[in-house]
């Protein structure tokens, strides 16, 4: 009741005073009364509109309303720079000459950020040692080979409805819809399969699955899942089974995975990589 009484006589105090200043400037410019009034009423709706900003602003940022336009800023900005990313990728890919190159996504549960294809001993256009693929990333990542292309997607965009948002919209552009990619790769390790745990396993499959029928169904592509066995290097014998399985699909596509972690030359990297 006082804050409101306090702020009753403020008012009258600051109206008296403006009327008083413009009865002071009109005396001296030779105004009439009306001026005088108009002059007066015309400053006082100034400060209350004033007033009524300064309050709406710092509401406004008090309740924290300000984070939503940020988080969209951010969004559309990091929407741009993925997109662009990936149609550099594209570009590259569909140059003219070099033919149709397959393309796979990568995907499945990473340590620390890092690459699904650290340490397999494969040589990448862009570096020139042998294990070239060292950088982390939190989104997605090209990988380009001698006669195929990668692009890694990261476990955690599932978590993030909004980037999972913005890569199915640039992989369902119209350039991946006249070069789709030719599968979804799904990497489990092994040392997830053996310690009998399959709860991750059905998690992951279950967001690999949501994802894959959404971009099918924007692409109008039936997309095949290829799933791949990691770090198979640790089961004893696995080097003569990884060779027969290979005989046995004819030199296809292989089971299993090594991540390699031995110093080999670019020519002796294991058969066992996608």
């Amino acid at each position: 009741m006082l804050k409101k009484i306090f702020s009753l006589f403020l008012w009258i105090f600051v109206s008296v005073f403006v009327l008083s200043v413009c009865y002071v400037i009109g005396v001296f410019r030779n105004w009439t009364d009306t001026t005088t009034v108009f002059y007066w009423i015309f400053v006082i709706l100034v400060t209350l509109t004033l007033k009524l900003i300064v309050d709406c602003i710092h509401n406004y940022f008090s309740s924290g309303k300000y984070r939503k336009l940020v988080r969209l800023f951010s969004r559309e900005k990091r929407t741009i720079t993925l997109d662009s990313y990936f149609r550099k990728g594209m570009n590259i890919i569909s140059k003219k000459g070099r033919g149709v190159v397959p393309w796979f996504l990568l995907t499945g549960d990473s340590e620390k950020n890092a690459s699904l294809l650290k340490d397999i001993n494969l040589p990448v256009f862009h570096s020139n040692e042998l294990n070239g693929i060292s950088q982390q990333f939190r989104t997605i990542r090209w990988w380009f080979f001698r006669d195929s292309s990668v692009l890694e997607l990261s476990g955690k965009i599932y978590d993030n409805p909004g980037v999972l948002n913005s890569v199915i919209g640039f992989l369902s552009a119209r350039k991946s819809k006249k070069q789709p990619p030719h599968g979804i790769v799904l990497v489990i390790p092994v040392e997830t399969l053996l310690d009998h745990d399959y709860s991750c396993i059905q998690v992951l499959s279950q967001k690999t699955r949501n994802f894959t029928e959404q971009l099918s169904s924007h692409l109008h592509h039936n997309i095949p899942v290829f799933l791949v066995i990691s770090g198979c290097e640790h089961i004893s014998g696995y080097s003569s089974l990884a060779q027969k399985i290979h005989q046995k699909n004819n030199n296809g596509y292989p089971v299993f995975w090594a991540t390699n972690k031995s110093d080999t030359n670019a020519s002796e990297y294991d058969s066992s990589y996608i």
